[in-house]
């Protein structure tokens, strides 16, 4: 994930996009279940945890890229009543304790994982992610739809099938392929947004 690092400090289009439609998706389905307390997993310059906070969420916001971090704070909404936190942080090693959050919002985080290490990755950090969800609480996942072996030089695509993680305790309660809006603020960033329920069995 290198290659961020570099593309947050460089690239003056992660400072005008806008929000994801998948937060806005998510804002919505963590009220539902009164959920509170979300963490944004791979969080880049913030632009989706400043909206989930602003919604009234209690966010802490993660990325391996301090350079992100960095734009991120640069960024901070002057509201008082927006509660985050932005935290350097592995997303393989989650320095957070077990059932922790209500919910869990990653966009685009797992296609950033490449051959040949990219299948125990993937498994590593949705273990993580159910890992620090409580019981019931919800997992809101967007990653690029398409075929794995097309040869996309920094990301990897993901099947239908690539997005069950019930192995992991995680039901897919909504599965949906739809055109959003990257980092970068292009629209046609066609991605699979799963909705998952944390169950213990």
């Amino acid at each position: 994930m290198n290659r961020w690092t570099g593309f947050y400090a460089e690239d003056p289009r992660v400072l005008s996009a806008p929000r994801s439609l998948c937060s806005e998706y998510a804002a919505v389905e963590f009220k539902k279940l009164n959920c509170r307390f979300i963490l944004d997993l791979g969080c880049g310059v913030g632009r989706d945890s400043f909206y989930l906070a602003s919604e009234g969420f209690n966010v802490f916001s993660l990325d391996s890229a301090y350079t992100g971090l960095v734009k991120a704070q640069s960024l901070v909404p002057t509201d008082r009543g927006v509660k985050f936190r932005l935290i350097h942080g592995d997303a393989l090693a989650l320095p957070f304790p077990d059932a922790c959050f209500d919910g869990i919002y990653c966009f685009g985080l797992l296609h950033e994982f490449l051959p040949p290490d990219c299948d125990q990755a993937v498994e590593q950090v949705i273990k993580e992610a159910s890992r620090l969800l409580r019981n019931q609480g919800l997992l809101v996942l967007a990653v690029l739809a398409g075929d794995p072996t097309a040869g996309l030089p920094h990301v990897r695509l993901f099947t239908r099938k690539m997005t069950n993680f019930e192995d992991y305790g995680l039901k897919c309660m909504e599965i949906t392929k739809y055109h959003d809006i990257g980092c970068t603020g292009s629209n046609n960033y066609l991605v699979w947004r799963g909705l998952y329920q944390k169950i213990i069995k």
